[in-house]
């Protein structure tokens, strides 16, 4: 259970902090270690609306939600092991809920973006979101190593946006 969590919290989480500015401190409130190792790559200017955008996903994105969807992967989790449908339905419907906030408020960055890298990797990431919390994903979480491999693809998803915020 805490291998997902940490998992899919620091996939997330450093999704967040994937725009942070150079102090390494995120809207989100990561914690700036993470952000400041996460971004050691050679800083770039962003190009044209770069750093709004980057900032507006920073602010989607933020831990309160991110605890959120991950302790609803746990209720899906112990709903499917103790067969409780109801249970299993309602953390379902909230992980695709959030995914679904997340997909919707990402891609309308996307559309205002005007840097096609950044345009590119918030598709990326909208996409990853999309597939995580697909009925056929999560269809296949019986436990939390399933979580996290269907949580994986988010990983190199938050590297293209970190690439593209830097």
């Amino acid at each position: 259970m805490q291998r997902f969590m940490s998992v899919l919290g620091l996939v997330l989480v450093l999704g967040a902090g994937a725009c942070s500015d150079s102090s390494g401190d995120t809207a989100a409130g990561a914690p700036s270690d993470s952000a400041t190792a996460a971004a050691a790559a050679p800083s770039v200017t962003p190009a044209g609306n770069s750093k709004e955008i980057c900032t507006a996903a920073t602010t989607l994105v933020n831990n309160a939600d991110v605890d959120t969807l991950t302790k609803q992967f746990g209720a899906l989790i112990t709903a499917r092991q103790t067969k409780n449908a109801a249970a299993e339905a309602t953390a379902k419907k909230a992980i695709q809920d959030q995914a679904g906030t997340w997909s919707h408020q990402l891609g309308e960055l996307q559309q205002r973006a005007t840097d096609p890298a950044l345009r590119t990797a918030l598709g990326t990431l909208v996409t990853a979101l999309t597939t995580l919390s697909a009925d056929d994903s999560l269809a296949g979480v019986r436990s939390f190593e399933d979580a996290a491999r269907i949580a994986g693809p988010l990983a190199d998803a938050v590297n293209a946006l970190q690439k593209a915020c830097a």
